[in-house]
């Protein structure tokens, strides 16, 4: 019945001007068949290539096939290049462009919709001319595309993700030169490819498999027509169309998890009884939504008027009413979302951590998850969520709301009986609240996550450049499996710098500690910062994880760069002229080689060495290496610089210098070997020694750590002589830093301002920060430190300190 009343108002319905009159216009639905050249979108419940899903030509075809039907209605004449989808149909361009030239037509549009092929997905109209943007080279094109695209957009039906674009075709593909589509390569006529959506973006595809939304962009087709002819007046119908989704409840993304938009995160309605109501509440007009994910609705050919659109759906949701005016020969927009009935007391019927009084401790990873039987109020839920003890943490819904999740800011502390009560003022959606309280209780396991002993490189660290060594150390043995893959070096833009997988050593059964030490492939570019990064999944063997991801960025620099104004004093080419002495205790396997792992010449000092069990406290555990005589003397305004190849065994070097007239020794500490690599370590001789002669008696390797450091291997290079000022020049820049040990300030000076100097102890944690050049360390304990001192510009630099 509703049926033939449309049909009689579309009769009784002046047609816009006399028929040989009529402006013509030529349709062509875009591809044909389903061929290798046109587009499938695989969505659920479809099989791919399954032709009851969607293929490009299929939607191509409602729209063409609807359009022709809307502009006879309207009293245009039109002529369309084809009317089924089979592969007989699919025309050549240069066959579907003569037809075109050869009809007469007055305007020719290409129906299509559009793909990204990338897992990103957009969803905008695009209308496309040949020629270049503003160049038509058929006069009119460009004004064609211009009257269709607002009508497209001004769609609500859908969710747009940026603007309506045009463009001439040979600017939008400037890789094909002038060639441009074929489709408008030789159209004589007023001609357009109009992309009217994406249909790669998902739930757009579901709105393409739908009929009456197809209709509906062919119906804003033939507005962007009559805004061409000017003749907008002349058809007194509109129609009304929209979209049903739930208020809440999220779309379900069967098969496979797709991008969506806005409100296409929400489900659409299936078999929605909608009902069009004229001012008296009759019925006029009647649809049902369909089974395809779309939600989409229609009424064609409206009288204008007053009405009110009706939603009902067998009490799966609340109906909704709302009023509507329909104007003549335009779209009216009403987009609908329900309300769902929830019948019954929401409760919870599954949870996680499930423990009882007797059952084994859970992880103190662990996260509480409680699954509903309704949809929850997110409000009310988490403030009737009460854990004892307190902890931080944050929820986190899923399914729809059906499921919440409680993720503890930290682990949950070690050996805690923990009672977790959802008392029952917790609503569903719907606003009523639980019947009683939900309680339940977990006791955790005695250890809450790994901790990390050291990395390489750690904060700030300055790192030689030649395929550095990196290594993570934690306090249980780590689990090999995908590990490397949970670790990565980063350089500046952000680009991963591969590992050498020929050369990666993780722990063993027996290890002191877990660890794990890789290599990256390639040097890296000196003068740039790179960053280490943790993922908080790396685990132990128990599955014990990181507390929280870790990133330390460092700076690869040339620890052999030329030092101006020193004297080399020793080579280390020779090693038969260093000798282990009497001074070395608990120490066993020791071996002085030469090693060609070296910074200058061709040979540098190698030093290998295993400590025995003995408590390492009081310096008891020693390497000692004797130096020969040397020729060039120190004076205690001097520094000694050494270049050293760090083993990362946390051991204490030494230098020992002795008086050349009166034997007296002093040792100075050089530098903790909590790296790995070549450093140039530059010591200052006037805190430690008095007037006279001095030199360089013999180097001392203490193991200080008593899990790590049981074993080394260090290498010394070229061993200078510097006049000192009590100024130390900072690596890579024209930076000088005053570090006198005696007082409480560190002071930096540069061409530049100094925005912020901060100072970091071994572990990579900030003992000291002040906004200026002028650092109190008046807190702050003898020790090697890291100061990074930052210049106007952003620019960072660091570099080792000893107080």
């Amino acid at each position: 019945m509703m049926k033939k009343i449309a049909l009689f108002l579309i009769a009784a319905t002046a047609l816009l001007v006399a028929k040989a009159d009529a402006p013509h216009v030529y349709i062509n639905p875009g591809h044909g068949g389903y061929d290798s050249d046109d587009r499938n979108v695989q969505v659920a419940p479809f099989a791919s290539l399954d032709t009851n899903g969607y293929w490009e030509s299929k939607s191509n075809l409602k729209k063409g096939l609807a359009l022709q039907s809307i502009l006879q209605a309207k009293g245009y004449t039109t002529s369309i290049s084809r009317v089924t989808n089979t592969t007989d149909d699919d025309l050549k361009l240069s066959t579907i462009v003569a037809l075109s030239n050869a009809s007469g037509a007055d305007v020719f549009y290409a129906i299509h919709s559009n793909a990204t092929g990338t897992t990103t997905r957009n969803n905008f109209p695009l209308g496309l001319y040949r020629g270049y943007t503003g160049e038509p080279q058929v006069a009119g094109s460009d004004v064609l595309a211009a009257d269709l695209e607002p009508y497209l957009y001004a769609n609500q039906s859908t969710v747009w993700t940026s603007n309506y674009a045009i463009y001439g075709d040979w600017t939008f593909q400037p890789s094909w030169g002038t060639q441009g589509y074929g489709v408008l390569r030789g159209n004589k006529v007023v001609s357009m490819l109009s992309e009217g959506s994406f249909h790669d973006y998902v739930p757009e595809t579901y709105r393409l498999l739908n009929a009456d939304y197809c209709w509906m962009e062919a119906w804003n087709i033939s507005l962007g027509a009559d805004k061409y002819f000017d003749i907008l007046g002349n058809f007194s119908l509109g129609v009304v169309t929209g979209n049903i989704r739930d208020e809440r409840i999220e779309r379900v993304q069967e098969g496979w998890a797709f991008q969506v938009y806005g409100d296409d995160a929400l489900m659409p309605i299936h078999n929605a009884l909608v009902e069009l109501l004229d001012s008296e509440g009759n019925v006029v007009q009647t649809c049902v939504t369909d089974t395809l994910r779309n939600g989409i609705y229609l009424f064609k050919y409206v009288e204008p008027g007053t009405y009110s659109v009706r939603v009902s759906d067998n009490d799966v949701h609340f109906p909704q009413t709302k009023q509507i005016t329909v104007s003549a020969n335009a779209p009216t927009y009403q987009n609908f979302y329900l309300k769902k009935v929830r019948n019954t007391p929401p409760e919870v019927i599954e949870y996680s951590p499930v423990w009882n009084e007797g059952d084994p401790a859970v992880k103190c990873s662990e996260v509480i998850v409680l699954q509903f039987n309704w949809d929850m109020d997110s409000a009310t839920t988490c403030n009737a969520f009460h854990l004892e003890p307190s902890v931080p943490g944050t929820f986190a819904w899923s399914d729809s709301y059906y499921c919440l999740t409680f993720t503890p800011d930290d682990a949950f502390d070690v050996n805690t009986l923990y009672t977790l009560t959802l008392d029952k003022s917790a609503q569903h959606a719907g606003g009523t609240e639980m019947a009683e309280d939900f309680v339940m209780q977990f006791l955790t396991q005695g250890r809450n996550h790994i901790s990390v002993l050291a990395t390489w490189p750690r904060e700030g660290a300055l790192v030689h450049y030649k395929t550095p060594t990196c290594e993570l150390r934690t306090d249980s043995l780590l689990e090999s499996k995908d590990l490397f893959n949970k670790m990565r070096v980063l350089d500046s833009e952000g680009n991963e710098v591969a590992w050498n997988k020929r050369n990666i050593k993780y722990n063993s059964r027996g290890s002191d500690y877990g660890f794990i030490t890789l290599t990256l492939s390639k040097s890296l570019t000196m003068g740039e910062q790179y960053t280490f990064v943790l993922d908080r999944d790396i685990a132990d063997t128990a599955g014990i994880h990181l507390a929280e991801p870790m990133s330390m960025t460092f700076t690869a620099i040339d620890a052999g760069e030329a030092k101006d104004g020193t004297t080399v004093v020793d080579d280390f080419e020779d090693a038969t002229e260093h000798y282990f002495t009497t001074a070395t205790t608990h120490a066993t396997d020791t071996t002085m080689t030469a090693s060609t792992e070296r910074l200058f010449d061709s040979k540098s000092l190698q030093v290998k060495y295993v400590f025995d069990g003995t408590d390492p406290a009081d310096n008891a555990n020693a390497v000692v290496v004797g130096c020969p005589s040397y020729d060039v003397i120190y004076s205690k305004n001097d520094t000694l610089g050494i270049h050293i190849y760090g083993d990362f065994s946390f051991a204490d070097l030494c230098v020992a210098m002795k008086e050349t007239s009166t034997g007296e020794t002093v040792e100075i500490h050089v530098d903790t070997l909590d790296y790995y690599g070549w450093h140039y370590l530059a010591v200052p001789l006037s805190p430690s020694l008095t007037s006279g002669s001095w030199m360089p008696e013999s180097f001392s390797i203490y193991r200080t750590h008593d899990v790590m450091g049981r074993t080394g291997t260090m290498r010394f290079d070229n061993m200078l002589k510097a006049a000192g000022s009590g100024v130390r020049e900072l690596e890579m820049a024209g930076v000088q830093i005053i570090n006198d040990p005696a007082s409480n300030y560190i002071v930096a000076s540069a061409d530049g301002w100094v925005t912020l100097m901060q100072l970091y102890d071994g572990a990579g944690r900030a003992v000291a920060t002040a906004d200026g050049n002028v650092l109190n360390v008046s807190g702050v304990g003898a020790g090697v430190y890291v100061l990074r001192v930052t210049l106007t510009g952003g620019e960072t630099l660091t570099t080792k300190l000893i107080r």
